[in-house]
């Protein structure tokens, strides 16, 4: 499993910083991207994360110590077509 968290709206754990209503969408935060990530929520932002198809579950799990506790408002996992992700 992915050492990411996924968050609901009104979860207690999303970022105790967020004083913005907008969210970034990150494609593949793969390694540095995590890096990227962690620096979006610093800043207030929510997170909705967007696995790419043929993303091995395996390279999701390459994240740097410093981004161990990232947590994502949503995370997408790329279907075959828009309408199957869109589900």
């Amino acid at each position: 499993m992915p050492p990411y968290v996924s968050a609901t709206p009104n979860d207690s754990s999303s970022s105790s910083s967020n004083n913005h209503n907008e969210i970034v969408v990150i494609v593949d935060p793969y390694s540095t991207g995590c890096l990227v990530a962690q620096e979006i929520l610093v800043r207030g932002y929510h997170l909705l994360c967007v696995w790419t198809s043929g993303f091995s579950e395996d390279m999701k799990t390459h994240v740097p110590l410093s981004c161990t506790h990232l947590v994502y408002h949503a995370v997408v996992n790329q279907q075959t077509t828009l309408e199957q992700t869109k589900e």
